[in-house]
């Protein structure tokens, strides 16, 4: 299996590039039985790095659905890690100031309102319908390394007093 590795390949509107496209079509080639894409941003504030590979629009879809069939003629699976940056998105990629689920002053991320709390969870749920619509084998959704899933289990950093904040155990389980 091919894991997930950040190559920053693709051109700076999530669009997937020949190189990318290339690069894990030759590791289908090689033989891995899945390969699998960098993390692709659910949101385009959401994006986490230059270069990196988009699924928050249709707009993405033509060039998903292009690597999707490419691996697949190797006989590899295709899959796709749905990642969103939060607090830790660089605000010079997204002309912005980044977002997590309060205020952070450390890293100068505006905290979501429960609106935008709420289109993003709905955003999640339109990349994995894009997703399979593109032709993806499987999903993986990035909740590691401090990113924003991981943003809203911390309670350093989730300091929301909605069913989005709070300690695990006292999370509402309504969505």
């Amino acid at each position: 299996m091919l894991a997930p590795l950040t190559n920053q390949q693709s051109h700076e509107n999530g669009q997937l590039s020949n190189e990318e496209l290339k690069w894990l079509t030759m590791r289908a080639e090689g033989g891995f039985g899945l390969v699998m894409t960098c993390a692709s941003h659910v949101q385009e504030v959401g994006k986490g790095f230059s270069g990196q590979l988009g699924i928050f629009s249709d707009n993405l879809n033509e060039g998903h659905i292009k690597l999707t069939t490419k691996i697949k003629e190797q006989g590899s699976l295709a899959v796709i890690q749905l990642h969103h940056a939060g607090m830790r998105t660089p605000p010079e990629l997204i002309n912005e100031q980044p977002v997590c689920p309060s205020d952070n002053e450390e890293t100068n991320a505006r905290g979501l309102t429960l609106k935008e709390v709420k289109q993003l969870r709905d955003d999640f749920i339109a990349a994995a319908i894009r997703l399979k619509k593109c032709g993806y084998n499987g999903v993986e959704v990035h909740g590691a390394h401090g990113y924003i899933l991981t943003q809203f289990l911390s309670l350093e950093t989730n300091k929301r007093t909605d069913n989005y904040g709070g300690h695990f155990k006292q999370v509402s389980t309504s969505i």
